[in-house]
C-alpha cells in the first residue's frame, strides 16, 4: 500500500552528503585509484604498521 505513495517533498530532497561521499570514492576505486576510507569505525587500538608506512 505505502509502496504506491508518492511524497513530493522527500523526493526533492538533496542527495545524503554520505551517499555522494560513497558514490564518489566508488567511482574513484573504478577509475583505478587507491582509496583510504577514514570514514568509519572507533579505533581502540594502535594503527597497524603498515597503513602507517602507507601514508
Amino acid at each position: 500500500m505505502f509502496d504506491e505513495i508518492q511524497f513530493e517533498k522527500i523526493n526533492r530532497l538533496p542527495k545524503y552528503i554520505f551517499a555522494e561521499i560513497n558514490d564518489l570514492k566508488m567511482d574513484a576505486r573504478r577509475a583505478g585509484a587507491d582509496i583510504i576510507d577514514f570514514s568509519m569505525g572507533n579505533p581502540d587500538a594502535r594503527t597497524p604498521q603498515p597503513i602507517i608506512d602507507k601514508l
